[in-house]
């Protein structure tokens, strides 16, 4: 999916969220103009109209909610597979592979290695 896409759903979800275009560009940081052109070009990649516009308000098209209920949960899915990713940046994991001179290693590292108790190596 280009971010365009992506880009378009976000605008359309904060919009239906904030009843705006005025707010949804304040969560998002641009121009009503801008969330109006973005969900302007997703009603059109999809054929449908998603919002009802009038100058005072602004709600979704039974497609609209429908499609927003389905946004809401794929975005968050979205949200759940970057913190999975991010977590595991977090974590070290693995196997970690030490090169050291050989002197060094028996004086300083070998006696520490047999200080651990047995049952916590691995």
């Amino acid at each position: 999916m280009e971010s365009a896409n992506l880009q378009g759903i976000v605008a359309f979800v904060h919009a239906v969220e904030a009843g705006s275009f005025t707010g949804a560009g304040a969560r998002l940081h641009v121009t009503k103009s801008a969330v109006g052109k973005s969900i302007a070009q997703l009603e059109q990649r999809l054929g449908v109209r998603l919002l009802n516009r009038t100058t005072r308000s602004l709600s979704p098209t039974s497609e609209g909610l429908s499609y927003y209920e389905a946004c809401v949960r794929a975005l968050a899915e979205i949200e759940a597979a970057r913190s999975l990713l991010a977590s595991r940046k977090q974590v070290p994991s693995g196997r970690l592979r030490v090169d050291l001179p050989l002197a060094f290693g028996r004086r300083c590292v070998a006696p520490l290695l047999f200080d651990i108790p047995k049952n916590s190596r691995t």
